[in-house]
């Protein structure tokens, strides 16, 4: 072993530029590990460090187990049955039981901060939005911003008579009918709040001021429900139960019970006698410790996204390293060939071959690890000391990041290491090998198509049931998309050369005759580097194409008003609604009251009983309009009909219950036109509803217009957004005030100018607020707020808002892909330095025959663009069918259930990306163009046509 340490010195020194330059790639990758990784590191020594700290002064929670099919978030959470409380509160070895009711904040709860001056007021608190009126006396209001109300507090009914948690400032709660509350300090530093301010909490039963006694500390890891984990929320304004009761407007039963057990008693063997008896009740009750609650939110949705990234950043290391790895010790092969057949000529085995390659392999891994866990440590160190604990460096950072180095080493060098073994030593001696046969390339390209076809017909015309193509895709489509690409690669930059190669020789102004096999007389080096390239531009590709194509059904579409208008309090007479359609800025004719209601399905169309998706809920949104909105040249409801007509649609809803129904829906529920199903009112007793289906239509983007409208009046989810007749709905569920408008704008009318002209109309028709889920009521930059009761929804703020958005989230998600692009612009580099030092007598040939330093530098340089445009083709192409699959996958079940995607490519960010990968390979070209250049003939025609190194 001792030799071929040596032999891989003593190579390391001769070629210590290609060595060092792919040793600087594994560790760029190698960092790029180390500072993903790190940050989960980080919040996973906060889930050990903070334990402890989850249940206060408690020692177990008692939490109901969530019924098999629970929605995350869900309205109706699960509730602690009287037995269970009463059993455990009997049990010798519990000196307390503290009962609390937690309410995830979904109802219409707007939060405000009065108090007495400004100056109170800290310096972090956002700037103040305007202000509602109060009533006579109250104090001045600091209004909580959008970005607090998507985090506001949950609210919790506790009896204790001492805080669950360490009291900061103020005191505890007092007598039950106080109208007094206790913010943790992670709520108190959302919403600005201090001791001795006014929460302001409107509900659907009133709006309700609530004194703030006190601030305690709460748990320092957000273990409720809604984070993966069951136990106390880490955001929480403490109450008594009863004021929870008035302020949602129903009994509150407890959702968990804290339990201190007394001194001495055995944790384990309490669970253990207690755990048996519990799961019995119903519902049955499950007791976690602190460990439990620690664990749980280890494993809820935001541990799982980090990891997922950590993980996600170690599979596009590896893979960048793989490749990196592979052209250099392929280059090695290819340029070493007089060498190693020597090796074997003076006795060496090829086994002793085969270690060697694998021996320069992993000794790439090595350097680029520890040099990737070098820097990392530096750049977390600088982290560490603006924001003390934000990363950590520990033992699962080093293991994933040398996972990507010596993964990538060991797999990139099988295939230089089996080349190896195959030298004969004659024939490797010899000046130059013979050309490589290509033939093989017309096999492996149609295979490679065929294989990466194989994922989208299994997603799409595969004879199997809907539910199992996704696993089916998984275990069978993504493998052989990889296999497909490899396979493909040859035959790709062939076609590319062959095809581009006259084109980018002219834009350079080289003889294309020159170009015409660079890239092909090198199969093996060039394929390396092409995919390195491409790995990181496909996964932006396919992120953006998945992101994007998910993201558009949930835009709004033509068929979208102008403008939602919403009364939330109080409610409109026909005389005001007559107003309303009057005001200024609005187009009368194509302005329509409308009868809005959730209701349950009388039947399980959608599947809520067996998933839990977007689509698949047991209620719908009915909206009664004017038959008249169907009808005219330019109609105020214009819906792209997939079957039926406008003229049947308004003959039909006047003549009775008819209905048009989303696409979505009439294939979930497997309904056609003329079918019927029954709604269920909401007065008790009532009779089902019976609805007949007149039209079928697209309806892209309802789920935001009705969830910042106010439309989702009863529940935090809806199947659909079905319209129906305005009397008739009127009729059906006695609605008799009117609360919304299916509104259009005169040309040049804005949201502000309406809103200014509908003011005085709603604030003249106050009164008890309309039930709305608050989910739903927020404003900001979704919906136009004004005064207490106002809302103004449009297609453009919603559409602008989600972009935003989406924006952020998907360019997040891209991050690491275009990292992984710029660690693979080394790899051109050592492609082209390899080259131009292989083709050293070749250049001296030339420039002896007069070729000027200019023609061998753009040379060079049209090489590297060539190989540029073939990972181009290569990672867009990829990209586009990973994309595919993707939306694929989503449109079939998961989360959107169902729900029609289409494959949107935004180039707008793809072609920068694409020009990105251009830009890096020209860059990466200069300097061995320039060294090309400048080299002195004699120098280059010494070496003879075997020599080729250096």
């Amino acid at each position: 072993m001792s030799a071929i340490l040596q032999l891989v010195g003593a190579n390391a020194r001769h070629h210590r530029g290609r060595l060092a330059l792919a040793a600087l790639a594994i560790a760029a990758a190698s960092t790029s590990v180390v500072w993903v990784v790190s940050g989960y590191e980080a919040m996973a020594s906060h889930f050990d460090a903070f334990s402890e700290g989850a249940l206060g002064r408690y020692d177990l929670v008692a939490t109901p187990r969530p019924p098999a099919h629970a929605v995350p978030g869900a309205a109706e959470q699960p509730s602690l049955s009287p037995e269970a409380i009463s059993a455990l509160r009997g049990d010798a070895e519990v000196s307390e039981v503290a009962p609390m009711t937690q309410i995830q904040p979904i109802v219409d709860m707007a939060v405000h901060v009065s108090r007495v001056g400004p100056a109170e007021q800290p310096a972090s608190a956002p700037t103040p939005a305007a202000p509602a009126p109060l009533p006579a006396g109250a104090k001045a209001q600091h209004v909580v911003p959008l970005e607090a109300a998507f985090a506001s507090p949950q609210l919790v009914g506790t009896g204790a008579e001492e805080p669950p948690y360490t009291l900061l400032r103020g005191r505890w709660l007092g007598a039950p009918g106080a109208l007094e509350g206790v913010l943790t300090q992670p709520g108190a530093e959302t919403l600005g709040a201090a001791v001795g301010d006014t929460l302001r909490i409107s509900a659907p039963t009133g709006v309700l001021d609530v004194e703030l006694v006190g601030i305690a500390r709460g748990p320092e890891v957000d273990s409720s429900p809604g984070q993966g984990a069951r136990g106390p929320a880490k955001s929480a304004v403490y109450l008594r139960p009863t004021l929870l009761e008035q302020i949602i407007g129903r009994p509150a039963p407890p959702t968990l019970a804290l339990l201190d057990l007394r001194e001495g008693v055995e944790l384990a063997a309490f669970r253990a006698r207690w755990e048996e008896r519990l799961g019995q009740l119903e519902p049955p009750v499950i007791l976690g410790s602190l460990a439990d609650v620690a664990e749980n939110r280890e494993q809820g949705w935001a541990a799982n996204a980090v990891r997922a990234q950590a993980y996600s950043a170690t599979a596009m290391a590896l893979l960048a390293a793989l490749f990196i790895i592979f052209t250099t010790c392929s280059m090695g092969v290819s340029e070493g060939q007089r060498e190693l057949a020597m090796m074997r000529a003076i006795g060496l085995s090829r086994l002793q071959l085969a270690r060697l390659v694998l021996s320069e392999a992993l000794g790439l891994g090595l350097f680029g690890w520890l040099g990737g866990l070098a820097a990392g440590w530096g750049l977390l160190s600088l982290v560490n000391a603006a924001r003390p604990g934000a990363v950590e460096l520990g033992p699962r950072t080093a293991l994933l990041s040398a996972i990507a180095a010596f993964g990538g080493a060991l797999l990139a060098a099988l295939i230089p290491a089996f080349r190896a073994t195959r030298i004969d030593p004659l024939e490797g001696m010899a000046a130059r090998a013979a050309a490589p046969r290509r033939g093989w390339l017309w096999v492996a390209g149609p295979l490679g198509l065929a294989l990466a076809s194989l994922g989208p017909l299994i997603l799409s015309v595969a004879p199997l049931p809907p539910a199992a193509r996704p696993k089916v895709f998984a275990l069978v489509g993504v493998p052989s998309l990889g296999l497909g690409l490899l396979c493909l690669t040859p035959a790709l930059v062939v076609v590319a050369e062959r095809l581009l190669g006259g084109l980018v020789a002219r834009s350079l102004r080289v003889e294309p005759g020159l170009l015409a096999s660079q890239l092909s007389s090198n199969l093996g080096r060039t394929v390396g580097t092409t995919l390195a390239l491409s790995v990181g531009l496909a996964l932006f590709v396919a992120m953006q194409a998945w992101g994007y194509s998910m993201l558009q059904p949930f835009l709004p579409g033509e068929w979208a008003p102008d403008a939602i208008v919403s009364f939330m309090s109080g409610g409109l007479s026909d005389e005001e609604a007559a107003a309303v359609r009057g005001a200024e800025g609005l187009v009368e004719a194509r302005t329509f009251p409308l009868a809005v209601e959730q209701l349950v399905l009388a039947d399980d169309l959608l599947g809520h009983a067996g998933g839990s998706t977007i689509v698949e809920q047991d209620n719908v949104i009915l909206a009664g309009i004017d038959p008249a909105a169907f009808e005219g040249e330019d109609p105020a409801m214009h819906l792209s009909l997939l079957e039926g007509t406008p003229a049947a649609v308004a003959a039909a809803l006047r003549s009775g219950r008819a209905c048009v129904v989303p696409a979505h829906f009439a294939r979930k529920a497997q309904l056609k036109l003329g079918d019927s199903f029954s709604l269920v009112p909401l007065q008790p007793g009532a009779p089902p509803v019976s609805y007949q289906i007149a039209g079928i239509s697209e309806l892209q983007g309802w789920h935001w217009m009705t969830k910042f409208s106010g439309f989702r009046r009863r529940r935090v989810r809806a199947g659909a957004l079905v319209f129906a007749g305005f009397q008739q709905v009127r009729r059906d569920f006695d609605l008799e005030q009117i609360n919304y408008f299916w509104a259009h704008l005169e040309p040049g009318a804005s949201g502000e100018t309406l809103a200014e002209s509908l003011l005085p109309i709603a604030e003249r028709n106050l009164g008890e607020l309309v039930p709305v889920n608050g989910q739903g009521t927020l404003g900001g930059e979704f919906a136009l707020t004004a005064g207490n009761s106002l809302r103004i929804t449009t297609p453009g703020r919603i559409t602008g808002a989600i972009g935003g958005v989406a924006d952020r989230v998907i360019r997040g998600m891209s991050l690491l892909p275009l990292v992984t692009l710029l660690i693979s612009g080394l790899a051109i580099l050592n492609t082209m330095l390899a080259s131009v030092r292989a083709r050293r007598w070749e250049i001296g040939v030339l420039r002896a025959l007069g070729v000027s330093r200019g023609m061998i530098a753009r040379l060079v340089l049209a090489e590297s663009l060539l190989v540029a445009l073939a990972a181009c083709l290569l990672g867009l192409g990829a990209g586009l069918l990973a994309g595919w699959c993707g939306a694929g996958v989503a449109n079939i079940g998961g989360t959107f259930g169902g729900l029609k995607l289409h494959l949107v490519l935004p180039w707008r960010y793809v072609l920068p990306a694409l020009g990105l990968t251009l830009a890096l390979c020209g860059a990466a070209g200069l300097w061995p163009a320039a060294r090309a250049g400048l080299s002195d003939p004699l120098d280059l025609l010494q070496g003879g046509r075997g020599g080729a190194r250096g």
